[in-house]
């Protein structure tokens, strides 16, 4: 126990997960990228698998944001996650945009048919809207600063896509589940760039045919 506790090393993540369950406490409190578990015999090309989106450690997703120097790109409906789970990222968004950062979000209409059909599928009805509603809200002060932009958009949602410079992180939507519950896969441009394309082609699709959200000035 003591080697695999020593923070020089990670251990296999059944020893992990059983260090963790003999201390009473979550596997990534003790490792914290050690939630990400390759596929089956996958492929080089994805970086790392999460099971669920909620197995990503709020402090990954922080560090995520806070070095990237170039471009975020985030497709979501709600997306309500990234200001309930990651410490002041009201704040990440203002930094980032402060030395820089192109900025986009692409957040769910909330009175679009495809944000009222996956409440339906999700079993949430109407709180999924609300959700949505909740994200433009919450992104009206950082809409305000230059290099920021928010659309909405009524697209069927099958992947929500954080992108961070040369990085995705998809969010894949399995049918009545939760995003939080469902796999994400990190994709780096340099893995495979076809299939980084793609993604990216899907976010500019997305956001081209979006609706602009313009804040009301102070």
């Amino acid at each position: 126990m003591r080697t695999a506790m020593d923070g020089h090393r990670t251990p296999r993540p059944d020893t992990a997960q059983l260090l963790a369950d003999a201390l009473g406490v979550p596997v990534t409190d003790l490792w914290p990228f050690t939630g990400v578990r390759p596929g089956l015999d996958a492929p080089t090309v994805v970086s790392r698998v999460f099971p669920a989106r909620t197995e990503i450690p709020s402090a990954m997703w922080r560090e995520v944001f806070t070095n990237t120097r170039e471009r975020i790109d985030v497709l979501v409906y709600g997306g309500t996650f990234l200001f309930d789970a990651v410490p002041q990222f009201t704040r990440i968004i203002d930094d980032a945009a402060a030395r820089g950062v192109r900025i986009r979000f692409a957040v769910g209409d909330p009175a679009s048919a495809a944000v009222h059909a996956r409440g339906v599928e999700e079993g949430i009805g109407l709180a999924l809207a609300a959700r949505c509603q909740m994200t433009l809200t919450r992104l009206i002060p950082v809409a305000r600063l230059d290099g920021v932009e928010v659309r909405m958009h009524g697209t069927p949602l099958y992947t929500s896509m954080f992108f961070a410079d040369d990085a995705v992180y998809a969010n894949h939507h399995i049918y009545r589940q939760p995003a939080g519950d469902n796999p994400v896969f990190e994709l780096t441009r340099d893995a495979h760039e076809t299939l980084f394309g793609k993604y990216a082609d899907t976010f500019e699709h997305v956001w081209a045919t979006g609706t602009p959200v313009v804040p009301h000035p102070h």
